[in-house]
């Protein structure tokens, strides 16, 4: 099958019909995507400036999974100079100057997310 010039390879799953894998981080007008069926760069991305706190599904493989997204919530702080210092249950932000400013963490579940995704799940 081809959308918008790009090879869909499809697939029949048990009780679950017909779904297509297309090579794209979109859904194109015209199709839905098939619930949480996607696949991403890594298992995990992101993060914040020290490197904690990464996004992901979980699995790099083509799979019916939502993803974990956390970002930065309310500010707590302008008081550490490195990712040591910086508590690590905190998302801690860069701000220049050798300055990392520590939030709150904010997590949220999320469906259908496009960040890093290489492959949708469309019927």
């Amino acid at each position: 099958m081809i959308v918008s010039k790009l090879v869909v390879q499809c697939l029949t799953l048990e009780r679950l019909g017909r779904i297509c894998r297309l090579p794209s981080k979109t859904v194109p007008s015209g199709w839905t995507q098939a619930a949480s069926w996607a696949r991403y760069s890594a298992a995990y991305f992101g993060g914040d400036s020290c490197g904690r706190w990464k996004d992901g599904s979980g699995s790099a493989d083509f799979a019916n999974k939502k993803v974990t997204h956390h970002s930065a919530g309310e500010p707590i702080c302008w008081c550490y100079y490195s990712c040591d210092e910086c508590p690590a249950n905190n998302y801690c932000v860069y701000m220049g100057n050798g300055m990392y400013r520590n939030h709150v963490v904010q997590t949220e579940v999320l469906e259908h997310f496009e960040t890093d995704r290489v492959e949708v799940g469309i019927y």
